[in-house]
């Protein structure tokens, strides 16, 4: 039987994946929930309604909550 080694599992890199996860996560929500800022920008440049463009931000976040852990697959996952 060989002795465990001292360090953490991971080689002391968990703590950087967890801050990376954690950038990314906030960064994407960030960036589709500050879409809507730019949406009046988006129809005047397009000459279209805010009704017309609002489905840019809608289909974004739909399509990020879909793909995202949260989703509705998340609770019929196998542990």
């Amino acid at each position: 039987m060989t002795p465990k080694p001292d360090g953490p599992p991971d080689g002391g890199w968990g703590w950087v994946v967890a801050a990376a996860a954690f950038a990314v996560n906030g960064l994407s929500y960030g960036l589709l929930r500050s879409l809507g800022l730019v949406l009046p920008d988006l129809a005047e440049h397009f000459d279209r309604t805010a009704q017309d463009t609002a489905w840019v931000s809608a289909l974004a976040l739909a399509v990020q909550q879909a793909a995202s852990e949260r989703g509705p697959k998340a609770q019929w996952a196998a542990p």
